[in-house]
């Protein structure tokens, strides 16, 4: 026999162990929220600045966000054009998770989502209208 055949005609040539394949990345998911828990109240505190502080703070801005995003339409040109029961809408959203019980708070929690909703336009804007959004060297868009 050979050596060539003999190397190929015995089981010796077979790892012991196979090598495991790579298990596929799960992709992101669509952003879930935060969760609702009826028995925990979430009570926002605020500070001299009307700015909200506390265990919650971090959860009401998330919230805040997702709901403006949700809610409002990036078709509407600006705030004041949004109408007033979505306003509404966002403000009793806010006032039930996290148990608002000051109606002066309202407008403070408009602007937050004013400003979370506008911030969110202008990164469409700017990554996908106007193409300055950072892509790799293959895709970059030649004038």
């Amino acid at each position: 026999m050979d050596e060539d055949q003999h190397a190929n005609s015995g089981p010796s040539n077979k790892s012991p162990n196979p090598v495991p394949q790579k298990q596929k990345k799960k992709p992101r998911g669509p952003t879930k929220g935060i969760k609702s828990m009826p028995g925990v109240p979430r009570i926002i505190e605020w500070d001299h600045l009307d700015r909200p502080t506390g265990k919650w703070a971090t959860d009401y801005k998330n919230h805040i966000g997702e709901i403006s995003r949700a809610k409002v339409s990036i078709l509407i040109r600006t705030w004041e054009d949004v109408s007033q029961g979505i306003k509404d809408t966002l403000w009793e959203d806010v006032k039930r998770e996290f148990h608002i019980t000051d109606e002066t708070k309202k407008e403070v929690v408009l602007k937050s989502c004013d400003k979370r909703w506008r911030e969110f336009k202008s990164r469409l804007t700017t990554g996908w209208i106007r193409g300055t959004r950072k892509r790799p060297k293959d895709e970059k868009i030649k004038p």
